[in-house]
């Protein structure tokens, strides 16, 4: 019969509690996606006034101490296009990404697309603006929530 020393085991135990009460820096979370005038203010992330309508879609944020990160899946868009993705940050230490391109979502010929991005951790909140048609231009495209980590 194998026993584990009770230090051994003790000291296992606290180990597995302390990670356990430890709060994660950012739980992911997925929202939908809503447009096609997608205005947020650069600093709060908080959307300027206007109809949005949920789109075929969804963005998934997660943030660590060190970085904060954005995977978009849209389907349903024109096929073969370039949409521009704008992982933006707001809230104390934020504000100052907004017209900043992180990345480049492709479409296939089924107007279906996903695109990781990421960038070092600045702000407590963080949003995404896709440009559909023109670098900031309309339609634009972000998700339902702003993801809060940190705060």
């Amino acid at each position: 019969m194998n026993r584990i020393p009770l230090a051994l085991g003790t000291a296992a135990g606290l180990i597995i509690i302390a990670l356990a009460a430890t709060p994660a820096m950012g739980a992911a979370q997925k929202y939908p996606l809503v447009g096609p005038f997608a205005d947020i203010y650069c600093d709060s992330l908080i959307p300027v006034d206007g109809a949005e309508d949920i789109a075929p879609g969804f963005v998934v944020f997660n943030a660590n101490e060190n970085k904060v990160s954005a995977t978009v899946s849209v389907k349903d868009a024109p096929a073969n296009v370039d949409m521009p993705i704008r992982l933006l940050q707001g809230g104390p230490g934020g504000g100052e990404d907004c017209f900043e391109v992180d990345g480049v979502l492709k479409t296939n010929s089924q107007g279906k697309g996903t695109l990781h991005v990421q960038e070092p951790l600045t702000g407590t909140r963080a949003q995404v603006i896709i440009d559909t048609a023109a670098l900031f231009g309309t339609p634009t495209y972000r998700g339902t929530e702003i993801y809060v980590h940190g705060e």
